[in-house]
């Protein structure tokens, strides 16, 4: 879905040319050059390659892929403005979606239905502002770990139940989760600029991506 983005234009149309194009990354010291360079190159042909690779091969008469139980592939994007800022943000990128075949609806609803649609884990895309910085991460990790969040309501709500009750409800987290989760734990007692903190802080980044 990232390689169908074509940022380029994104960038000319919404941000006047002056935007860096880059993967949405923390600024902080730990990221590469190759991180920041991942799968944001626009190629529509290795977009439609993969998408057929994970199962998404067959396509409607309308041209939209479907599903494994033959309903067409949609996703339901509903947003805020205060996160896209404006509504050309999310009717570009459908654009790009539905070129490698993925149906998107949009509607645009307040950011208090968006979190509280978060909230009770029933969106199929989430969109805000995070707190990128090296300091923020360092005061709370979990700004890139699960749930994503810190004063805003949790995102992955069933694997925090499962992890807050030991397993006896929510959903089992996947490994890479898991990972994430562990790694917040850990960070909080490495020294920031260690040996340790830059191989969890790569870690980190590199399982987001």
């Amino acid at each position: 879905m990232s390689l169908a983005l074509n940022r380029s234009e994104l960038n000319e149309e919404l941000f006047l040319g002056l935007a860096e194009i880059a993967q949405a990354l923390p600024v902080v010291s730990f990221t590469t050059e190759a991180d920041k360079q991942y799968m944001i190159q626009y190629d529509v042909d290795r977009a439609n390659a993969l998408l057929d690779q994970i199962g998404l091969d067959k396509r409607g008469d309308d041209g939209y892929r479907l599903r494994p139980d033959g309903k067409r592939m949609t996703v339901f994007w509903e947003y805020s403005l205060q996160f896209t800022r404006s509504p050309e943000l999310p009717l570009l990128i459908a654009s790009y979606w539905k070129a490698v075949g993925v149906n998107v609806l949009l509607k645009e609803i307040t950011t208090s239905l968006v979190r509280q649609k978060e909230d009770q884990n029933n969106i199929d895309i989430s969109m805000e502002w995070d707190l990128p910085f090296e300091f923020n991460l360092i005061n709370d990790p979990e700004v890139y770990t699960p749930p994503w969040a810190a004063g805003t309501p949790f995102l992955a709500n069933p694997w925090e139940e499962y992890w807050d009750n030991k397993g006896q409800i929510g959903m089992v987290p996947p490994e890479w989760a898991e990972r994430l989760r562990k790694i917040a734990q850990e960070w909080k007692s490495v020294t920031p600029g260690s040996e340790e903190y830059m191989k969890l802080g790569k870690e980190m980044v590199k399982i987001n991506l």
